[in-house]
């Protein structure tokens, strides 16, 4: 399928690495790494607000259903 790993290797990195902090932020919430667990009510607020700007969400349910689930 591949000629040589180059042609490989770029379109690995197309399909399957993070292209920017949008993508990252949107992968962050949608695994368990943005819960609270052990970080304090604030820093989770603060984290959580700096992802959701990331994202650039604006759903008000999508937002708070997210909050809510990452919450200790």
């Amino acid at each position: 399928m591949f000629a040589t790993w180059m042609e490989f290797r770029k379109k690995f990195t197309e399909e399957f690495c993070l292209k920017n902090k949008v993508q990252m932020a949107l992968v962050k919430l949608k695994t368990s790494t943005y819960y609270q667990n052990r970080k304090s009510i604030d820093k989770y607020i603060n984290e959580f607000r700096d992802l959701i700007n990331q994202t650039g969400y604006s759903e008000g349910l999508a937002i708070v259903t997210k909050f809510q689930h990452g919450l200790q």
